[in-house]
């Protein structure tokens, strides 16, 4: 258990829980991942935005400087209007969200599990 980092059991890795602030009716990055180290991993979250709730799961695979696949796989509560994706750029996996318009920033909380090699 590292406190500063998160904890690890045999091979699986989850990092220490992060919070974020996904802007109205905007988009960016969230979360990049080294895939050079870290080429397969899983992130689970929540977001609210004004009364609705997701929570959900992204499921990625990384080829190094090549490709990448994912899934996100979620339920919410009413359409919140946030989307995630993942895109890959040198060996470095970014999860990046786009929101529409609705008044209302949007909160994130999130962790990653990996298998380390």
């Amino acid at each position: 258990l590292d406190s500063a980092t998160g904890m690890k059991l045999g091979s699986r890795k989850t990092t220490m829980g992060e919070v974020g602030t996904l802007t109205d009716n905007n988009s960016g990055t969230v979360i990049t991942v080294d895939c050079s180290v870290t080429p397969d991993f899983f992130v689970d979250y929540a977001i609210t935005r004004s009364t609705g709730r997701r929570t959900g799961r992204m499921t990625v695979a990384a080829s190094p400087s090549s490709s990448v696949v994912y899934a996100d796989d979620y339920s919410e509560t009413s359409v919140l209007g946030v989307t995630l994706a993942a895109s890959l750029a040198s060996n470095t996996v970014s999860i990046t969200y786009s929101t529409t318009s609705t008044g209302s920033n949007a909160a994130i909380s999130y962790s990653i599990t990996s298998q380390q090699q």
